[in-house]
């Protein structure tokens, strides 16, 4: 294909799957916002402090520390929104630039190492995929701005195995968005990993010296940053991430427990296979048992076939972070859908495409397999639209209505414990903190004293509350004064 012509093509194609996207944008960018997940709450706390010069500083606790606990650049990103409406949507149009940015370089990466219509179709996967938008234009979340990151970091490395010298741009470039990957999301410390080990195996020149001239200032910035999470651990009572159930302390750590956290890894490798065809076929709940399974069959030896048949390829160093980034998300403690998938999507689409050029010969069945993927991510559109508060089951429902009472009532110092402590800072405007997931009533009434806590949120909703409030209600009963109360979540009062 001549170049003028191979280049109105690209053009072309990028504009097109450009236009998709924004049509998206427009069809489900809302100024609403709801959320049972207290990370969006807490990124617009933090974007808030910084816009107000107080620092990075989570001032919904009541010590107002330093956190450290998120990395900072996404709630950097968010400060112009603050500056812009301050407002919900204002903060979705900043992870939807975000989300634009990852299309493109997703375009740009492909149509450099692959063919323009392998470059196209997977662009066009990826754009289409209603949980990319979700993630993209209804959730205020790092995982899309992380996900633009990481694959101009990946772009900028495929260019830097290839130079001959050590000091180039794509190499600055390169230590650049390694940096700004992982300070968007410490995952991306699987990034920094995979690009070492890929210029240690792949580059054409100067590996070592690459290494060294890459890896130190990484390295150094991780490491400093890593002193500032010592320094200011976690304020809370939160869970490490070597305990066996972040969510039941007293289960003991991985390393107590060892055959415990390998039967954790068995279940967490079944539950992303689910992940895995969830994000690529969501009509498979309309599928009986046998279809599923075959499903989730045809998902293992697609991307299997793939990673396989990258290895000789000039993107063979893909399959170092597609594989490091399983392995993690494997080993963390949280499971969190399909979310953790998002940075891999292209991947996933790269290397069905791959299976696809090598195994299916035949054109026409080529295309097929492109219109049911694209067909799937089509009927099962309506998923990118935001949760409203309608649909939320009554129980939650009630936890938002009484932070907002709890606004209009508390006195301004008070402290609340509550199972989701952003969302009850978010809507009540008053400090709050999470209670220990402790059996042990005494426990908890200790933490209480000790952050000086007067009142407590007893929701409907989660098995925490249910785990662990119902025995300290049940030991404290006579300290506690119950000042309101909507279904069965209410609000009291510590005496």
């Amino acid at each position: 294909m001549p170049h003028r012509e191979y280049a109105a093509n690209k053009i072309a194609s990028f504009f097109l799957i450009s236009v998709i996207y924004w049509l998206a944008f427009f069809a489900f960018i809302s100024k609403d916002y709801i959320s049972l997940g207290g990370d969006s709450y807490q990124y617009i706390i933090l974007t808030r402090s910084l816009a107000k010069g107080i620092g990075y500083h989570a001032v919904n606790y009541p010590s107002s520390p330093f956190f450290s606990h998120y990395p900072p650049l996404f709630p950097s990103l968010l400060v112009p929104a603050v500056f812009l409406g301050n407002d919900f949507l204002s903060f979705k149009i900043v992870v939807a630039l975000a989300g634009f940015a990852a299309i493109g370089v997703i375009f740009l990466f492909f149509s450099q190492t692959a063919k323009l219509s392998q470059a196209a179709i997977i662009s066009l996967l990826v754009v289409t995929n209603p949980y990319f938008l979700h993630y993209a234009l209804s959730e205020i979340l790092s995982d899309v701005p992380f996900l633009a990151f990481s694959f101009v970091a990946i772009f900028f490395t495929y260019i830097y195995l290839k130079d001959k010298e050590v000091f180039t741009r794509s190499g600055f470039l390169t230590i650049f968005f390694l940096s700004a990957a992982f300070f968007t999301r410490y995952i991306g410390i699987v990034l920094v990993i995979s690009t070492m080990l890929s210029i240690f195996f792949y580059a054409e020149g100067n590996r070592y010296k690459k290494i060294i001239f890459v890896g130190v200032p990484v390295v150094c910035l991780i490491l400093m940053w890593a002193l500032m999470i010592i320094l200011h651990p976690h304020p809370s009572s939160s869970a490490g991430i070597f305990d066996l159930d972040p969510y039941a302390a007293s289960a003991g750590t991985i390393f107590q427990h060892p055959f415990l956290f390998l039967k954790r890894l068995w279940n967490n490798v079944f539950y992303y296979l689910d992940m895995f065809s969830i994000i690529l076929f969501p009509l498979r709940y309309k599928l009986s048992t046998l279809g599923i399974a075959l499903l989730k069959s045809l998902v293992v030896f697609s991307l299997s076939a793939g990673l396989l048949l990258n290895r000789r390829k000039t993107t063979s160093f893909l399959n170092w972070y597609f594989l490091l980034y399983l392995l993690i998300i494997l080993f963390w403690p949280y499971q969190e859908g399909v979310r953790f998938l998002i940075p891999l999507l292209p991947l996933i689409y790269f290397y069905i495409s791959l299976f696809a050029s090598q195994y299916i010969k035949s054109l026409s069945l080529k295309i097929t397999l492109s219109v049911v993927l694209l067909y799937t991510n089509l009927s099962f559109l309506p998923a990118a639209r935001q949760l409203s508060f309608k649909d939320l089951p009554s129980a939650a429902k009630n936890f938002f209505v009484i932070n907002i009472w709890a606004r209009d009532n508390l006195p301004s110092s008070a402290v609340i414990l509550s199972r989701k402590p952003r969302i009850t800072y978010f809507y009540s405007g008053h400090k709050s903190m999470a209670y220990p997931f402790s059996k042990d009533p005494a426990l908890i009434w200790r933490f209480l004293e000790r952050h000086r806590i007067k009142y407590l949120i007893v929701d409907n909703f989660s098995r925490e509350t249910y785990l662990y409030i119902a025995p300290f209600l049940q030991k404290y009963r006579a300290r506690l004064k119950l000042i309101y109360r909507i279904g069965n979540t209410g609000l009291f009062r510590i005496e």
